[in-house]
């Protein structure tokens, strides 16, 4: 969802918060940048992201007050439910993901289209829950995402 600056997503954040600086604009683009950057940057190096929920990992991990604000105002979900899913940085940055994608797409069939591609991620994850349902992290990563898709 962001351009590339000669390959380097690190170089766009950057350039993106300087201009929010430089010209004394308040959005929360900015500030959700980084979490974008971290997850496409996991995906881009083909991360094990499943192996990446177990919440014993990331103590110490503290999450964007911003897009907890953000999240807190479109999603019907719990403080404590939202702070234990906000701990974990994939759930962390997938949340900034939709949330940036949000702000910054405006074409109504991409945002369809990318819905659909969610919805079918998810159909895939449903089809053997049995796989998963000792689990319980990727239990309470399918409540988010299902959640996630109502920003759409």
């Amino acid at each position: 969802i962001l351009p590339y600056k000669n390959g380097y997503l690190s170089t766009v954040c950057c350039d993106i918060a300087f201009y929010y600086d430089k010209y004394n604009i308040s959005n929360p683009v900015k500030n959700l940048l980084f979490p974008v950057k971290c997850l496409r940057n996991a995906g881009a190096h083909n991360n094990c992201i499943l192996n990446m929920l177990p919440k014993a990992l990331h103590q110490g991990f503290n999450s964007n007050k911003e897009l907890s604000s953000i999240i807190s105002n479109k999603l019907t979900i719990t403080p404590d439910s939202r702070k234990n899913c906000l701990s974990v940085p994939v759930l962390h940055d997938f949340a900034a993901l939709c949330i940036v994608f949000n702000m910054v797409v405006t074409s109504t069939p991409v945002k369809t289209h990318t819905r659909e591609d969610f919805e079918s991620f998810m159909e895939r994850l449903d089809k053997h829950k049995e796989y998963y349902a000792k689990n319980t992290e990727i239990g309470k990563m399918r409540t988010f995402f299902k959640k996630l898709l109502d920003i759409f």
